[in-house]
């Protein structure tokens, strides 16, 4: 009888080290795009988490959020920009805008149909700690507005200066517009 403390040649086994880092990795690799926003210059929109939809809802068409702020809108706030790229599998859509020379962006996230209903935002922020702001909005760590229209849960990330909260008035009035737009 073999002592269990040493096992015997035959039985392959791992340093406890590297079966932690392997199943860390794994459970990163499965994790594919949660966790919180990047910051200016790293992939808008990318590592946001998902908007879920409603079970039993119905679906629903894609919108077009891309066309929810106009060039002008977007160009007045971070310069030239590649013109927006549309991400309809990321909730009910998104669209993010780039200025590749300064890295500033705007990302907007709509959700779908009752991920806010009677458009009261989810608790908690999947963002971390947030702090209430005018007409409904909530600012969460890394530049993020949270915000609810016609019973969707909605983000809109507008970064131009990631070391201060100078871009919550901008955002704020943007969020007026998708909102209307809606």
């Amino acid at each position: 009888m073999t002592d269990p403390r040493y096992p015997s040649p035959s039985r392959a086994t791992l340093p406890r080290g590297v079966l932690v880092l392997v199943l860390l990795l794994l459970a990163l690799a499965g994790c594919g795009g949660t966790g919180a926003p990047q910051a200016a210059g790293v992939n808008p929109g990318a590592g946001v988490p998902e908007i879920p939809q409603v079970p039993g809802a119905p679906a629903e068409p894609p919108i077009d959020v891309c066309r929810l702020l106009t060039s002008e809108e977007v160009t007045a706030v971070i310069g030239t920009n590649n013109g927006g790229r549309l991400d309809p599998g990321n909730g009910a859509g998104s669209c993010s805008w780039r200025n590749d020379e300064t890295y500033s962006s705007i990302t907007v996230r709509i959700g779908r149909t009752g991920t806010a209903p009677g458009d009261r935002l989810p608790e908690p922020s999947d963002y971390g700690p947030a702090e209430p702001g005018p007409a409904g909005i909530r600012f969460a760590p890394g530049n993020v507005a949270e915000f609810a229209v016609d019973g969707r849960a909605c983000e809109m990330q507008v970064v131009t200066d990631v070391s201060t909260d100078a871009d919550r008035p901008t955002a704020a009035r943007m969020i007026g517009l998708v909102r209307d737009r809606l």
